[in-house]
């Protein structure tokens, strides 16, 4: 059952696969043929579409929408990482496909980051010290 930004309720009509996500098709024809919202949900007269997950979005939409700067904060901390790792590789899109495929291309890619990150911190120590004009006794 789904409820309709209208609140009639609506039945589950069909299943199908959209990629690999499950597609669900929810209908009441009676409610939907004269349904002043129906411009906003369909442009079917029978049946509304929806993805399995979408409740799950429309919560997360919800949440933002009450409180906008938990985006904004994760804009901050989460998304540059992703930026660099993007531009690094050259790329904006992982290259291979499925959940497990793309968390592991994403593994390495971390890893990668993580070294080049750590080389990096390495060699400006000796460049940074120069640049001070630090001096070091030679015992």
């Amino acid at each position: 059952m789904y409820t309709c930004p209208a609140g009639k309720t609506l039945k589950r009509v069909r299943e199908s696969r959209l990629r690999d996500l499950k597609k669900i098709e929810y209908g009441n024809p009676k409610a939907c043929r004269v349904c002043a919202l129906r411009s906003r949900c369909t442009r079917n007269i029978r049946h509304i579409s929806r993805l399995d997950n979408e409740g799950v979005l429309d919560r997360m939409a919800e949440r933002v929408s009450e409180k906008p700067e938990i985006l904004n904060r994760r804009r901050e901390i989460v998304e540059h990482p992703f930026g660099t790792i993007k531009q690094w590789m050259n790329q904006g899109a992982f290259l291979t496909r499925g959940l497990e495929n793309v968390r592991a291309e994403f593994s390495l890619t971390r890893s990668s980051t993580i070294s080049a990150e750590r080389s990096t911190s390495f060699a400006l120590k000796p460049c940074w010290r120069v640049c001070m004009h630090e001096t070091r006794t030679v015992a």
